[in-house]
């Protein structure tokens, strides 16, 4: 699967036009990221930090042009709030299940409602 789909789902989640960031949640679907994504409204660089010091120093080498990082779960959840805040819609965008299935697919899945099968296929 290309992961320029879930990338456009994560901006489209994101309600992402133009300039600023996009903070996103990684997961196994997105192992190689392409270094850019073009969108109806611009391209965006596409950037996986290791650390927030290295988020902040790719925010700042951006200068406000569009950019979409990818964060690893363990930085997501001690990163400070000021970089949440400032990001599109002011939070860190992760995709559910049924949407990452949806994109993969490209057909609407529906029917996932049950709490288990929520539950295995976050865990695929």
């Amino acid at each position: 699967m290309q992961p320029e789909v879930l990338l456009r789902k994560i901006l489209d989640a994101a309600n992402a036009r133009e300039g600023g960031y996009v903070l996103a949640l990684d997961n196994e679907t997105l192992v190689e990221l392409p270094p850019t994504l073009t969108t109806a409204y611009g391209t965006w660089s596409v950037k996986r930090p290791s650390s927030e010091l290295d988020l902040r120093h790719m925010l700042w080498k951006a200068n406000g042009a569009p950019l979409l990082a990818v964060l690893p779960p363990a930085l997501a959840a001690d990163l400070a709030v000021d970089l949440k805040r400032s990001a599109q819609l002011g939070r860190i965008v992760h995709l559910e299940p049924v949407e990452v299935l949806t994109a993969v697919l490209g057909i609407q899945v529906q029917g996932v409602d049950d709490l288990t099968l929520q539950l295995a296929l976050e865990h695929l």
